[in-house]
């Protein structure tokens, strides 16, 4: 739209020369992407080689250099480098990652949509509208039935370990 051009169908029309000069890019790079990989293969399977303490040395030293060419800021190499040691806290005491990454990526997304929701309906329309108590119901069942189960299942051990102690006696 910066450079006047309208996207969707229309743009097959009015510019079919931009159009199929981006598919023949495409193609000619997939072919160029096949043949090296192709011609690289034994180099790929070599990397699976690589001693862990070297390959994360280069991981650190290529993300550190990436957030920094950015934007040219500490700031967020500080950042990159922060996240990484909460990732490995996330690790260490076996903590999800998916979640807080799905998380991070669509907030503030949902953020917005669920603003707008209540502007367009208001807070009543998340509990009168069938389509969304049953999301609504879903998302408080998947909290609350694991922590149901997981105390289901230590009353279970501890009554198992109770009876195990007391015929012992």
């Amino acid at each position: 739209m910066i450079h006047g051009l309208n996207p969707g169908p229309e743009l097959f029309a009015t510019e079919p020369e931009l159009v199929y000069g981006i598919f023949a890019t495409m193609f000619i790079s997939s072919i160029f992407v096949f043949i090296i990989g192709l011609l690289g293969t034994k180099l790929w399977v070599r990397t699976t080689n690589i001693k862990k303490p070297i390959l994360y040395t280069f991981i650190f030293m290529f993300t550190v250099i990436g957030s920094y060419a950015i934007r040219n800021s500490l700031m967020d190499v500080g950042v990159c480098i922060a996240f990484g040691v909460i990732g490995w806290l996330f690790k260490r005491y076996n903590y999800p990652v998916a979640p807080v990454v799905l998380g991070l990526v669509l907030g503030r997304i949902m953020e917005m949509n669920f603003r707008q929701a209540l502007m367009i309906g208001g807070p009543a329309s998340f509990y009168t509208r069938p389509l969304t108590v049953i999301f609504l119901t879903i998302a408080v069942l998947s909290v609350i039935v694991p922590i149901v189960q997981e105390r289901r299942a230590r009353k279970k051990a501890a009554l198992v370990l109770g009876n195990g102690a007391g015929e012992d006696a």
